[in-house]
């Protein structure tokens, strides 16, 4: 009997044959939609997120203002790079961007920068290639303090950045400073323990949107702020500023000053700047020396000015705060051939004073200084210095130089003393006797010689009280011969 295997096999490679080709035409039906091909983006359409960026930023000097042109590049600003916790590959991470700010952005603390600082030429670089996690992304820009300057807000910096329809990988940014340094001026005259020294703030005030400015003082233990000497005014070349008690809040308690503008006042003041780059806020008080340091003598004292933006600068010039340095004079006594004990009892009076460059001579100033009688809180004043038994008089907490800030600078208190009272038997000096500073010891010093009075002993027995009783009655009787002579040629010729 035949074998049907070989059909059987045939007839089953052929089924699957014809199967196998009659598939795609029953899957290829006329007029249905083709699947698409990938398509093929352009690089500027879409965010790369391998591409290289950076961040140039150009550190300015001047008001804030879109003339660059003329702006010279500030050195040495640091700026703080930090990277935002969101996708810019993404739609929401965009959508998520839009609705942050340098304050509330949130900051990926798993990847750092450091600071960035700019060069001679004021400009300041981060990329890819010097930071290889300086990647495609958002970051936040925060300046810090340098120097005088006012400090530029935070802000956002996406890379990259839509530019005409484009994405641009690299972003430049030119942030702009004032220099803002605000000074302390002293003025020493007349001080001593229990008398006050004079201050005035000079704070200029920056261009642009002036949300904050406060001026604060923290005075040293020697000092006894005086509350009802405090005074606020402002004023530029364009004139003084008409400002209101309700334009500032003034606060003195535990040693402190502090002067803060309300809304009034700072709109007041951004006002009258956008005019006037000179305005100035002026702040004036006194301060009562309660004491003088026991080392150097020295009262020093530095106030802030709190401005937009965080920025805090001081009044200090060079590190140096505004400061006060207070002396002891030791007046002596001196006459040849005379013993210290004989010359207690003069007594001498302190002065300022200038050299006459004609004469040599030195020409008193103002009134007579009054000095403490220690250096001690409670120490009582005179203007009246009288020599002891050792021929020596000492005069504490005196102004023997003051340093204030800006041009101002360090100035030095020339001093002279005249002799009032002689001790017995001897004339008195007439002429202003210069007093020296010693800056090492933090002495002044001055020396007075005496000559002895001979002329008396050289008069007639009858004395020298009784030529001066006869001259003085001889005096009298020629003063009223004159008054008679004359009433009587006035009644005649009545």
């Amino acid at each position: 009997m035949r074998s049907f295997k070989p059909l059987c096999a045939a007839l089953t490679a052929s089924i699957l044959t014809f199967g196998s080709l009659a598939a795609p035409a029953l899957a290829d039906e006329t007029g249905a939609k083709p699947d698409p091909s990938p398509a093929t983006v352009a690089a500027t359409d879409s965010v790369d997120a391998n591409h290289a960026v950076s961040l140039t930023i150009k550190k300015l000097i001047g008001d804030p203002t879109n003339d660059t042109s003329n702006l010279k590049g500030l050195a040495d600003v640091e700026f703080k790079v930090e990277k935002i916790n969101v996708d810019l590959t993404t739609t929401s991470g965009w959508e998520t961007l839009s609705g942050m700010n340098a304050s509330n952005a949130p900051i990926d603390g798993s990847v750092s920068f450091g600071n960035i600082k700019t060069g001679a030429d004021g400009v300041a670089r981060i990329s890819t290639d010097t930071d290889a996690n300086f990647k495609v992304g958002a970051y936040r820009i925060t300046e810090l303090q340098k120097g005088s300057y006012t400090v530029a807000p935070p802000f956002i910096v996406t890379l990259p950045f839509s530019d005409n329809g484009t994405w641009n990988y690299d972003q430049t940014v030119q942030p702009k400073n004032q220099d803002v340094k605000p000074n302390k001026q002293v003025d020493d005259t007349g001080a001593t323990v229990g008398k006050p020294l004079a201050y005035t703030i000079n704070a200029p005030v920056p261009a642009g949107d002036l949300s904050r400015m406060v001026i604060t003082d923290p005075l040293v233990n020697e000092l006894t702020l005086d509350p009802a000497s405090v005074k606020v005014t402002a004023s530029g070349t364009n004139g003084d500023v008409a400002l209101a008690t309700t334009d500032y809040t003034v606060t003195a308690e535990d040693h402190k000053l502090v002067v803060t503008f309300t809304d009034a006042g700072l709109t007041k003041l951004q006002d009258q700047r956008k005019n006037d780059p000179s305005l100035q806020v002026h702040v004036a008080f006194k301060a009562t020396v309660t004491s003088i340091p026991a080392s150097g003598g020295k009262v020093t004292n530095t106030a802030t000015v709190d401005l937009p933006n965080g920025g805090t600068i001081t009044t200090d010039t060079n590190d140096q705060p505004t400061s006060t340095t207070f002396a002891t004079l030791t007046v002596t006594k001196t006459a040849q051939g005379t013993d210290a004990a004989s010359l207690s009892g003069a007594q001498f009076k302190l002065y300022l004073c200038k050299k006459d460059d004609s004469t040599g001579k030195y020409q008193l100033l103002g009134n007579p200084i009054q000095v403490a009688s220690s250096n001690d809180q409670g120490a009582t004043l005179t203007d009246t210095l009288t020599t002891d038994n050792t021929a020596t008089v000492k005069g504490f907490g005196i102004p023997a130089t003051s340093f204030s800030g800006g041009d101002t600078g360090e100035q030095a208190n020339q001093y002279c003393v005249l002799e009032t009272k002689a001790p017995d038997g001897f004339f008195v000096n007439p002429e202003a006797q210069p007093v020296a500073y010693d800056r090492a010891a933090n002495s002044l010093t001055a020396s007075v010689e005496d000559k002895k009075d001979t002329v008396l002993g050289q008069l007639p027995a009858t004395g020298a009280w009784g030529l001066l009783i006869v001259l003085v009655v001889g005096g009298g009787l020629v003063a009223r011969g004159v008054y008679v002579s004359r009433r009587d040629k006035d009644q005649a010729s009545a």
